[in-house]
């Protein structure tokens, strides 16, 4: 896709603008703010061709994520390499987006021994959110080359 460096710049901004959102929510806005997210990355058409050209079918998604969301403390296995990182996420990013319902803080149960909602979430954000826009970052300072 032919793209601009300002087109880039502006698409990385707000990408990471939008991020940063994320990264900093409450709990009790963090789903809306994820599908304000997912939107962006859908309708911004870099994004969602580099996304979609990772996409790979993730065997028993639905089940991992309800194992890691419930109340044994997993976390959800993101892949073994990069591109295995950016699908998974966006594939968890996506399902978190489309139901509303899906409890962020329990997800993030298992990255910390905090019982408070917040810390929860953060951790989340932490260890997953913060890998995924680390690694789309990477990808828009290698196509702004």
């Amino acid at each position: 896709m032919e793209i601009t460096k300002i087109e880039l710049r502006n698409v990385s901004r707000r990408f990471r603008g939008l991020g940063s959102r994320v990264m900093h929510a409450h709990y009790n806005e963090v789903n809306s703010i994820i599908k304000m997210f997912v939107t962006y990355i859908d309708i911004t058409p870099i994004i969602n061709e580099f996304a979609g050209s990772l996409y790979k079918e993730i065997s028993d998604f639905e089940s991992n994520l309800i194992r890691a969301s419930g109340y044994c403390q997993d976390t959800m296995e993101t892949g073994n390499t990069p591109e295995d990182e950016v699908n998974t996420i966006y594939q968890l990013l996506k399902y978190i987006s489309e139901h509303p319902e899906m409890d962020v803080a329990m997800l993030g149960w298992g990255y910390t021994s905090s019982k408070k909602f917040q810390d929860m979430v953060e951790e989340f954000e932490n260890r997953v959110i913060q890998p995924f826009i680390s690694l789309l970052n990477g990808y828009f300072n290698r196509h702004g080359i």
